[in-house]
């Protein structure tokens, strides 16, 4: 794998932590049924997710940053509202769990991975550059 398709694997995870912590942030607020375990429903609450990255080179070669979406556990709360049109027979509503500090850490991290790995592209057709000059 060349280096400018590892710093590409880095800007798109980068990209990835964006998304999800833009999504938590949107959902911060709202209000859902209490998921059931096993019979999802579309008006279920919204769960949280996090990016988790990872290196997906084998035998010690680099290859890049691979990435998964995986829902933040203990996702959301129950708070008492039963005046929402979502509320079970107790007039509880689920409401997700989300931090907006800690989602805008999140963010600020992956503005800097992002920069990090346009660096690496960078270098990578920097000493393309420079390869194809001395071979000229």
């Amino acid at each position: 794998m060349s280096i400018i398709s590892i710093g590409l694997s880095g800007m798109l995870a980068a990209q990835a932590q964006v998304q999800a912590s833009a999504a938590n942030i949107v959902h911060a607020n709202s209000e859902g049924r209490i998921p059931v375990a096993g019979s999802p429903q579309p008006d279920d609450v919204y769960q949280p997710v996090d990016v988790v990255m990872f290196d997906v080179g084998k035998g010690g070669k680099p290859a890049g940053v691979g990435y998964s979406y995986v829902p933040r556990s203990g996702g959301f709360s129950v708070v008492h509202d039963p005046d929402s049109p979502v509320a079970n027979a107790s007039g509880d509503v689920a409401t997700p769990n989300v931090d907006l500090a800690t989602e805008m850490v999140s963010m600020v991290q992956a503005k800097y991975q992002f920069y990090a790995s346009a660096m690496v592209v960078r270098v990578g057709e920097q000493m393309m550059r420079a390869t194809i000059n001395m071979v000229a």
